[in-house]
Parts: structure tokens; C-alpha cells; sequence
């Protein structure tokens, strides 16, 4: 089976779409290594969950918002309160602190759909992805950790 056709065959369109848009426009405010994003998702869809899940390493919080891009690529898993979650037909946003610290919040992407709700306690397992970085309705510019996640538990 082709490349094209796994992933297809695994709902990795919006994927596809969503690492081309960023290779050809750059993402927004975030800082991004495509490449090692796409060699991720080539492991995602070449690994079982089981596998997967046991290449992510817990990185910790202080050494990840010192220095995200030092593992951009990098397998984790981080474990948390979800403060905030926005989703729609193709994904959706989570900021997420983590290790029960309030301040110690990464930025969580994902595509489809889940049962999360703001409050609730979540693992989740992906990619980092460098910084992601927005401004805030109050008008600050905020700077997060930004994981993609393959799997939400």
C-alpha cells in the first residue's frame, strides 16, 4: 500500500493538509520544524498505539518552557487539567497545565474529536512542536509548549 493510501486509510488527510499549510505559510506565531513533525506522523501511522505510547518520554515542565525547541520531534507524554479546550469538524485546541501546577501550561493540538471537557484530568501522547504563541484577549503575548497529540486518554 502506498504511503498516500495508509494515510488516508488512517484519517490522515486533515494531517496531510494541516502539515502542508504550515510548510507553505508558516504557522501562526508558532515556531515549527516541519520536518520533524512529519517523520512523527510517518512513526504515528507506522506503530501500533502500544508502541507508540512507549516511545514518549516525560519531559519535564521547566526543561520543555525553558527550551521547546530543543525537543521539537520528540515523543511525550504529559499528564494534566485541561483549563480550556475549543474544537471543530477538523480538531481542535487545548491548553493544558500540567503535573498539577496552575502556570505550567502547554498548548495541545489534535484533529477529530473527543469527550474532553474543560476540568478534566487528561494523558496525552504526541509530538512537540516547538513553541506556540498568541495573544490573549487581554493582549498579552503568551508563549506555550505546543504538543500535537495522537492520542488523548
Amino acid at each position: 500500500m502506498s504511503l498516500l493510501k495508509k494515510i488516508c486509510a488512517c484519517g490522515g488527510v486533515l494531517l496531510i493538509l494541516l502539515v502542508l499549510s504550515i510548510i507553505l505559510f508558516g504557522g501562526s506565531g508558532s515556531d515549527v520544524s516541519h520536518e520533524s513533525i512529519t517523520n512523527d506522523t510517518l512513526d504515528f501511522m507506522n506503530l501500533s498505539e502500544s508502541e507508540y505510547k512507549s516511545q514518549c518520554q516525560i519531559i519535564p515542565f521547566k526543561q520543555l518552557n525553558k527550551n521547546a525547541e530543543k525537543y521539537d520531534g520528540k515523543k511525550i507524554k504529559v499528564t494534566g487539567e485541561v483549563l480550556e479546550i475549543s474544537e471543530d469538524d477538523e480538531g481542535g485546541h487545548i491548553r493544558l497545565d500540567v503535573n498539577g501546577n496552575f502556570g505550567d501550561t502547554v498548548y495541545i493540538s489534535y484533529t477529530g474529536s473527543n469527550n474532553v471537557v474543560e476540568g478534566d484530568t487528561i494523558t496525552v501522547y504526541g509530538c512537540v512542536a516547538g513553541d506556540y504563541t498568541y495573544d490573549s484577549q487581554a493582549h498579552y503575548t503568551i508563549t506555550l509548549p505546543w504538543i500535537w497529540a495522537h492520542y488523548i486518554e
